[in-house]
């Protein structure tokens, strides 16, 4: 899973931020979202389930916020990551098992 979140955010279009991410999700341009297990619980429930309604796929990381920057080639932590297009990664298929 963690190889297949580096090259979508080196070959596809990833947005962060919980804001950002929910918007997307609002507006249907985001493909999945993964957000780490560090996002406060009522912010993953709300996550879950706006995902739940618009059918997009979600997951829960057990890694920590700077490791999902570093993860993501970020110099910043991140919580919440948004994909808009896959690019090369086969992180769709993984996030439909």
């Amino acid at each position: 899973m963690e190889s297949a979140i580096r090259i979508a955010c080196r070959t596809g279009d990833v947005l962060s931020g919980f804001a950002s991410v929910k918007e997307l999700i609002l507006t249907g341009k985001v493909g999945a979202v993964i957000y780490s297990a560090s996002l406060p619980p009522s912010k993953a429930q709300e996550l879950e389930k706006l995902c739940a309604l618009a059918e997009v796929p979600i997951k829960r990381l057990k890694i920590s916020p700077m490791d999902f920057g570093s993860l993501c080639n970020k110099p910043f932590p991140m919580s919440v990551l948004g994909v808009r297009s896959f690019g090369q990664s086969p992180l769709k298929e993984l996030m439909e098992k």
